[in-house]
């Protein structure tokens, strides 16, 4: 069964000073849900900010879990190359590019971004792998919405490629496919899901624009880190593609109340570039080649858009002061080491609350204990937390609470 809601581009991992363990933030009651259609093109892009007049609630990092699943293992990548693709500057070997980026992607600080992210059963995976491709001989330059699914589920059906809850399938068409619900006009790609075999498959649609439309779709269209403008402008939109397949893949998991998914809320944005000996500008460098990739959404000190991600620990080294009464208010200060903004502080036991929490700098946290009348006596274990991951071994404690 097809799902026709779709997620589109449009024309952190928590760290703990001790065992305890958090879950994400929960859905605001006014927020919109995303459509699968967000990836919008360039121009289009402009006027959809314009328009967007209804206010949004964030909280946290700008983005909100919405109890649904999200793609925790390394996520497998697979093509189905739609069209003539000989017609795609194949001087430039564009089936190459597209193919060595998803080989290079895993473990790279690019991809490390979406580690950011989870479900209660753990972090999205630093690794993805491109597994295998297949060529549709289809030969319509037209394509629906159904038509897409339809090439998936054909290239599952016959066994071309595997059924994989793990995959996310992407059908890329060579330049003059048009994808008659928006490609250039309305979006540049976008994910979804369907059911396959019995499984849940996630997909998604990214299509060369190539032509006097290009410019809709890639942020390069005369000269090109790969020698190859659709092509290359297709890498990021890939990207985009794949990670909020991860994150929201049923649409369900990860976006904030606008409807925006991680890579939505950094369309467009490259950050830092350099001069790639190809031509054009690129902001990174997979295996032997130069890309030019939107930057994603961190999960992370109060969320911001970037192109890499390296998670730091934090450590709590010692408070002052280590005691105080029942029915008193103890202002402490946290001495440790990789304090980010947003980071809490949570006091184990019955009867102590943290308030007032401010990370001065990476090395120092203030906050309020407020000691209850009835406050269990003895150590409470004290817990920095910073992002989501596994358990680290236990912090400093608090050493006591005291009598009246």
């Amino acid at each position: 069964m097809h799902a026709f809601r779709t997620a589109s581009l449009k024309v952190s991992t928590m760290f703990f000073a001790s065992a305890t363990i958090m879950l994400a933030a929960t859905s605001q009651p006014n927020e919109l849900r995303p459509s699968g259609r967000n990836n919008h093109s360039r121009f289009s892009a402009r006027f959809s900010a314009q328009a967007a007049a209804a206010p949004s609630v964030t909280s946290g990092n700008g983005i909100s879990y919405h109890n649904g699943p999200v793609m925790i293992a390394p996520a497998h990548i697979y093509y189905i190359w739609y069209g003539n693709w000989s017609s795609a500057l194949a001087g430039s070997n564009p089936k190459g590019i597209l193919t060595d980026f998803a080989m290079n992607l895993g473990n790279s600080p690019r991809y490390n971004t979406n580690t950011t992210y989870g479900d209660p059963s753990g972090n999205v995976s630093a690794n993805a792998i491109f597994v295998a491709d297949t060529v549709d001989a289809g030969t319509s330059l037209s394509l629906t919405d159904a038509n897409i699914a339809t090439i998936v589920s054909n290239a599952l059906t016959t066994a071309k490629l595997p059924t994989d809850p793990a995959g996310v399938y992407f059908v890329l068409t060579a330049p003059g496919v048009a994808a008659t619900s928006g490609f250039l006009s309305q979006y540049c790609g976008w994910h979804t899901y369907q059911t396959v075999n019995g499984t849940v498959i996630k997909y998604s649609f990214v299509g060369n624009g190539a032509g006097t439309a290009l410019g809709g779709c890639a942020a390069q269209v005369a000269a090109s880190p790969n020698g190859n403008p659709g092509v290359d402008g297709m890498v990021s939109v890939i990207m985009h593609e794949l990670e909020e397949a991860v994150t929201d893949p049923q649409f369900t998991g990860w976006y904030d109340d606008a409807g925006n998914e991680n890579s939505d809320k950094c369309a467009w944005k490259f950050g830092t570039t350099y001069s790639a000996p190809g031509g054009g500008v690129a902001n990174m460098k997979l295996g032997g080649r130069d890309f030019l990739v939107q930057q994603n959404w961190v999960n992370a000190s109060g969320g911001y858009c970037a192109t890499s991600y390296s998670a730091t620990t934090p450590s709590l080294v010692s408070m002052s002061p280590t005691s105080g009464k029942q029915g008193t208010v103890a202002a402490v200060t946290l001495t440790g080491t990789n304090f980010v903004s947003g980071a809490t502080v949570a006091v184990g036991g019955t009867g102590v609350s943290v308030s007032q929490v401010t990370v001065v700098n990476a090395s120092t946290i203030t906050a309020n204990f407020t000691l209850a009348s009835g406050a269990t006596l003895g150590a409470h274990t004290v817990a920095v937390t910073s992002r989501r991951t596994s358990p680290l071994p236990p912090a400093p404690r608090w050493e006591h609470v005291l009598s009246r």
